[in-house]
């Protein structure tokens, strides 16, 4: 594992009102305990306010003290409520470690965020609790914070992604600034030349040069593996979805290939997926035309079942024919099957209320590459019954 500071390189914001005040504290230790190990800090001696809260997404750790007031002062409903809004205001514009460090007993905090979700005993969170007296010296609070962060997978991935991601970023820009200040009006000047949308274009070039410039992450394994928890097949389901599929209220009003539309056919559900490149839509109007193909929610019953009509599902996939094609899971959670025979043309302005998602990569590639396929088949001659079904030497 990289560093425990080294992945917290970066800003850090403590809130805690000792700041307000000129007598010694633990937290003063503590912001000196990072300050010495050249972690940056920026102090508030109260909850800042809504328009300094949304610009604390970039920093990299918040430390907060949950009694905001002098400490023999029972802690009253209204700054627990205040400080549970603001954790709920940052997490819904960043996904960062949270620290409350305080001098309160760390139960009593925890049992106020399982009561609006922001905690699970029983799992892994992006929340760390602990009294400030267990943290005097330097060395304990690394040693805390290396612990917890052993304890919680999710947070530890994202911050050895972002420690390499960030020297993959300063690489990219630093280079192409090297070479040519205004290098992004070049590089426009080429996708409009192409016909195609310069904004998307040259989105899409900057995550590949990122990704081409970051060197291999060799994460901690046994960090990963560290919680031997039982997946339920329901969480399983929203973790592979999550993985394929994107929810609507996350894109752009604009089509895309892999985009699904879910529509009502003489009281039926189907689905609609379009299979038109983006280089063919991306600039279109609402009267661009998509290409879709029609699908179903697979009845998981037949599953390896011994009906007439069974889908077999072996070595991790569910086996197509060679005019369908299977999608697990979107939807929530839904299999869906599309069948390659018929195209339907629609325009996006008749569709476009009915989105539900985009189907990612490489998922709607295979879709693309097995339609493509199935357009350039070639028909063989039926095996006759008697060939197959009769007895017969093997040996003739």
């Amino acid at each position: 594992m990289t560093d425990v500071l080294e992945l917290f390189s970066g800003i850090g914001v403590i809130i805690d009102d000792a700041f307000g005040r000129e007598e010694d504290d633990i937290i003063k230790d503590i912001k000196k305990s990072f300050e010495d190990a050249h972690v940056p800090i920026i102090t508030y001696s109260e909850l800042p306010d809504d328009d300094v809260t949304q610009n604390l997404k970039n920093a990299s750790f918040i430390i907060l003290d949950w009694n905001l007031l002098e400490e023999k002062i029972k802690v009253s409903d209204v700054i627990i409520k205040n400080n549970i809004d603001f954790i709920q205001k940052v997490c819904t514009q960043a996904f960062l470690p949270f620290f409350i460090f305080s001098n309160e007993e760390p139960r009593d905090i925890i049992l106020k965020l399982e009561e609006v979700n922001l905690y699970d005993s029983g799992k892994s969170n992006f929340i760390f609790v602990k009294r400030k007296d267990d943290l005097k010296e330097a060395s304990q609070l690394f040693t805390e914070i290396e612990n917890w962060l052993k304890e919680t997978p999710s947070i530890y991935v994202l911050k050895e992604w972002e420690y390499y991601m960030a020297k993959a970023k300063l690489n990219l820009f630093k280079d192409f600034n090297d070479i040519y200040t205004n290098w992004a009006e070049v590089l426009q000047k080429s996708y409009k030349e192409d016909g195609v949308d310069p904004d998307n274009e040259l989105n899409g070039f900057i995550y590949k040069s990122l990704f081409a410039r970051t060197s291999k992450i060799k994460f901690d394994q046994e960090i990963i593996n560290n919680k031997k928890e039982d997946v339920s097949s329901e969480d399983l389901r929203k973790l592979l979805e999550c993985e394929r599929f994107l929810t609507k209220d996350v894109l752009s009003n604009k089509p895309a290939l892999g985009d699904i539309f879910r529509t009502t056919e003489r009281e039926q559900i189907k689905y609609l997926i379009n299979i038109r490149p983006d280089c063919d839509i991306i600039r279109g109007s609402n009267s661009v035309k998509l290409y879709c193909l029609s699908g179903k929610v697979v009845d998981e019953s037949k599953i390896n079942s011994n009906q007439n009509d069974q889908i077999f599902f072996q070595n991790g996939e569910l086996l197509e024919k060679n005019n369908n094609c299977y999608v697990a899971f979107i939807d929530d959670g839904k299999i869906i099957e599309f069948k390659l025979r018929e195209i339907k043309i629609e325009t996006w302005s008749k569709l476009k209320a009915q989105r539900i998602g985009r189907l990612l990569p490489p998922y709607i590639t295979k879709l693309q590459q097995k339609h493509s396929f199935y357009l350039q088949r070639q028909g063989l001659p039926a095996i006759p019954e008697e060939a197959i079904n009769e007895s017969h030497d093997p040996s003739i």
